[in-house]
């Protein structure tokens, strides 16, 4: 929603809000199910007896697919193609394609959708990833129906539960303004059966009224966050308040640490659901019985590189994790670097699926504000056309705080205000102060948090 819409949108009274997240929702609901879905989702599970040497086939035949596409549609490979020399055939083993950076990625964005897509008739997501490395990713309406197909299927299905089940979202949306003092800290989205909270007013003086919505909801499962989760959980539980028993909880978009998992699992009486995804589309996963993260072979091609050159290595090595992308072939993003490590086995579970094991990545830190709320998952600050390479958000003390800006050509005072602007609105009132710097300090295994807080929280 662009900066004119959320102005508009956070003037409404609490009823109009409600009619405006409706909307929005048909609108995306039209794009990820309609009457094919059943169809897809009866597919997915019937995929799921496959015999290992089923999936190895499956995977071959679709990457052949993706890289004949990639050769002679996409603009961005069909060049380095043409330069590098298509007589050998070389093209057609992954092995010999480059591995890709979300740096190469974000600065020929759009030289990677196909030349007989329109982007018009796509679906759009803009990412900033845990990186703060803005991308924009297309999807068709057939590629999105299938993976929410796969989402119903492996998600929900596999735990209990539908789409038409009533669920509370904990997510990035501001979906009303962050210095609203008043309930409601919620809007109602009927089109998804949805009660979206806010997680930008969790705090100990608002629990109870979002415990007493939740229990005039009647949810059956809940989904977000699992800082946001957690921080309801653990609320919830400090103040004795009683809460409904859930049948999971999902957790999306952020690690979910052990303590997170115990409290939500134990507040809720539920079993929480570890998932594992971005919006280039390139890997899904999720638990599954025993098994953490179970991934989805229609999705994508994972391989495990080591450290210090493009080696494949062997189940039960730990590496970078590069992965190929097979649902989305109208953007076919080979053998892209998703900045996460970890080592891939066989699944003891009954189907012939490769699960993740050790996943190492992004753990970002929450910034504490004054009134004692814990915000965590601020990428959506970065989730514009800003001019930037790379962001990185500091916590000095309670009432300051530095972004560092990899500025990108063209970056202004606008940005930096509407960067300013967008990460006030979610952390309150304080001091916030743009640093552009050169490049943003990397880990020993290549990588940045995208949050750092030097404050304790009192609690």
């Amino acid at each position: 929603m662009n900066s004119t819409l959320t102005k508009i949108y956070n003037r409404l009274p609490a009823a109009l809000k409600e009619v405006a997240a409706t909307y929005y929702a048909k609108r995306l609901q039209s794009f990820r199910r309609n009457e094919t879905s059943a169809g897809y989702i009866q597919e997915a599970a019937e995929r799921e007896q496959w015999s290992r040497q089923q999936w190895v086939n499956f995977q071959q035949q679709e990457l052949e697919t993706v890289l004949q596409r990639a050769v002679t549609h996409v603009p961005y490979y069909r060049s380095y193609w043409q330069q590098r020399g298509m007589e050998d055939g070389a093209w057609k083993h992954l092995e010999n394609w480059p591995v890709l950076t979300k740096e190469t990625l974000r600065t020929h964005n759009e030289l990677f959708l196909a030349d007989d897509c329109n982007p018009r008739n796509m679906y759009t997501e803009q990412t900033s990833g845990t990186s703060g490395t803005p991308v924009k990713v297309w999807w068709s309406k057939e590629t999105t129906l299938k993976y929410y197909a796969l989402y119903e299927r492996r998600i929900r299905n596999w735990h209990g539960v539908t789409w038409d089940d009533p669920y509370l979202m904990l997510g990035g949306r501001l979906v009303v303004p962050v210095k609203q003092q008043k309930p409601p800290f919620w809007v109602n989205n009927s089109a998804m059966n949805q009660l979206y909270l806010s997680s930008y007013h969790l705090s100990k003086s608002n629990i109870e009224a979002y415990i007493s919505a939740i229990q005039k909801f009647k949810p059956t499962y809940m989904f977000g966050y699992a800082s946001s989760m957690y921080s309801l959980a653990l609320l919830a539980e400090q103040q004795q308040l009683k809460v409904p028993t859930l049948a999971c909880a999902v957790s999306n978009a952020e690690p979910l640490l052990q303590h997170q998992r115990e409290c939500i699992e134990r507040v809720f009486n539920t079993h929480m659901v570890n998932t594992y995804g971005m919006s280039e589309l390139v890997a899904a996963a999720c638990s599954f019985g025993n098994e953490d993260l179970v991934l989805w072979p229609e999705v994508g091609y994972v391989e495990v590189l080591a450290d210090d050159n493009d080696k494949p290595l062997p189940d039960g090595e730990t590496g970078r994790l590069i992965c190929t992308n097979l649902l989305n072939k109208d953007m076919p993003l080979i053998r892209y670097e998703i900045g996460d490590r970890g080592c891939l086995a066989d699944c003891n579970n009954g189907i012939h699926f490769k699960k993740i094991t050790e996943l190492s990545g992004r753990m970002d830190d929450m910034v504490i504000t004054k009134d004692g709320r814990r915000i965590g998952r601020l990428d959506p600050v970065f989730k514009s056309d800003f001019n930037i390479v790379e962001a990185q958000i500091i916590q000095k003390t309670i009432e300051d705080i530095e972004v560092h800006i990899v500025p990108a050509d063209g970056f202004s005072n606008r940005d930096a205000m509407l960067i300013t602007d967008s990460l006030r609105s979610r952390v309150g009132d304080c001091n916030i102060k743009i640093v552009t710097v050169e490049s943003i300090p990397r880990t020993n295994s290549g990588k940045f948090k995208a949050v750092i807080s030097h404050v304790k929280s009192s609690s």
